[in-house]
């Protein structure tokens, strides 16, 4: 038994087998809303990965298991409580990722080296346990920690099983792809079908696809830098370059003004580096054949009034409603912090503060605000030490896995200053396992 998962593994195409298997199963249970194929397949996969010793694959578990336990909330419809779509996917990062990990660690002996980047984050996991002083929640400040702690035991993890030459990154890219990939179909699979999709566009509180709008816009453009980095590395390219156009049609249909921002952020370093590292005119050639490839998808949006709408979202009815809601947001976070300066509200206090202002959200939506209320001037501190500390890594030693990686950091950051993307446990679950392969990484 143990000998032929070993070679299961050694197959030359068990990458992306492996993850087209994994992709089918996350978008069935989500089509069809059956969570036990889901728990049945995933547990079959954690056992066969932690019984042949292959760590590295455990990389993609935890982000497919996600939409796969959101099956219930497929349909377009408002979430009951935001901090659900928080504390769900941190219940199955845990369930589903961390047993499995931990049986590795101790029957490998694993967390040998810690990384460049271990005692950056520690203090800010310090500053959070300061802030606990001051909190109103205990039980929910402690619980929202365990987010960022999880993510500190994942880069740990992955640095000590990711290897120094193109391997991880190239398994890290693959998982991106496959995983931004079944995301935009389930995303066009209701933007087609779903008789309410104007409204889902224009109303922010609505799921679209699995996730609500600005998540799903947030992985799409984290995604897509990794996708033109495998392209690379690829005899038939012109597949990587029409995924990225598909990629950049649903961001639109998206509506999301953060990761419309941020596609136009990355897509001139993207195809300017790009152009450079491959043949010109085979580039510009395969780009304008996926263009037209991709033309079905736009006359499908323009027969659908999708573009009026996207207008409507992001110019009339959203932007100017949005500017005082955002302020109104962002004067109860600095009348938190005058509050508590030192060490703040207490980390994931922040909804009930908005709530008791008037407010029905759970963040200050922009990062140093949040921040600044909720861990105040020793939280504030220690986030940019990690920062510096971020990019230092990033730059130091570059080759082009850590250059698109650049770009998709710097791109998907704009989520941070208008919208959640630090409470968001998938998208930091990819930027930390990107920190533990990208200082691993040497030559590519």
């Amino acid at each position: 038994m143990s000998t032929a998962i070993q070679k299961t593994f050694q197959h030359r195409y068990f990458e992306d087998i492996f993850l087209l298997a994994i992709s089918i199963l996350s978008f069935l249970c989500w089509q069809f809303s059956n969570e036990w194929l889901g728990v049945i397949g995933f547990t079959a996969i954690l056992i066969s990965i932690a019984y042949s010793g292959k760590a590295i694959y455990f990389l993609p578990i935890p982000i497919f298991a996600v939409p796969m336990f959101r099956g219930l909330l497929k349909n377009v419809g408002k979430i009951a409580n935001a901090s659900d779509v928080i504390t769900v996917s941190v219940l199955l990062i845990v369930s589903v990722g961390v047993g499995a990990i931990v049986y590795d660690i101790i029957k490998h002996k694993r967390f040998q080296k810690k990384g460049a980047l271990f005692f950056s984050w520690l203090l800010v996991i310090g500053s959070m346990l300061l802030s606990l002083i001051n909190t109103v929640d205990i039980v929910n400040s402690i619980s929202g920690m365990m987010i960022y702690v999880f993510m500190l035991f994942f880069y740990v993890y992955f640095f000590n099983v990711a290897s120094s030459n193109s391997t991880s990154s190239i398994l890290f890219s693959k998982t991106i792809l496959y995983f931004t990939s079944v995301t935009a179909i389930m995303t066009l699979v209701v933007i087609l079908y779903e008789k309410n999709i104007i409204d889902s566009i224009i109303k922010k509180d609505i799921n679209i696809g699995w996730s609500i709008s600005n998540n799903i816009a947030t992985y799409i453009v984290f995604g897509i830098p990794f996708i033109l980095y495998l392209s690379l590395h690829a005899k038939q390219k012109f597949i990587y370059y029409f995924l990225v156009i598909l990629h950049a049609v649903v961001l639109f249909m998206t509506g999301s003004r953060a990761g419309i921002g941020g596609l136009l952020i990355l897509i001139i370093p993207a195809v300017i580096y790009t152009l450079n590292k491959t043949d010109r005119k085979q580039f510009v050639t395969h780009l304008l054949l996926a263009f037209l490839l991709t033309m079905p998808f736009v006359f499908v949006a323009i027969y659908m009034n999708i573009p009026e709408a996207l207008y409507n979202r992001l110019f009339v009815q959203k932007f100017f409603f949005y500017y005082d809601d955002r302020k109104r947001l962002l004067e109860i976070a600095m009348e938190c912090f005058k509050q508590f300066p030192l060490f703040g509200s207490g980390v994931f206090s922040a909804g009930h503060y908005i709530q008791a202002g008037g407010r029905n959200v759970f963040s200050y939506h922009n990062i140093f605000f949040e921040i600044l209320a909720s861990l105040g001037i020793t939280g504030l501190l220690a986030f940019l030490y990690f920062s510096v500390s971020k990019y230092i890594m990033l730059l130091s030693n570059l080759n082009s896995f850590k250059i698109y990686g650049l770009m998709a950091v710097v791109a998907s950051s704009i989520f941070a200053f208008v919208d959640t993307s630090f409470l968001n446990p998938i998208y930091l679950y990819m930027l930390f396992v990107f920190f533990a392969f990208a200082e691993k990484s040497e030559v590519q």
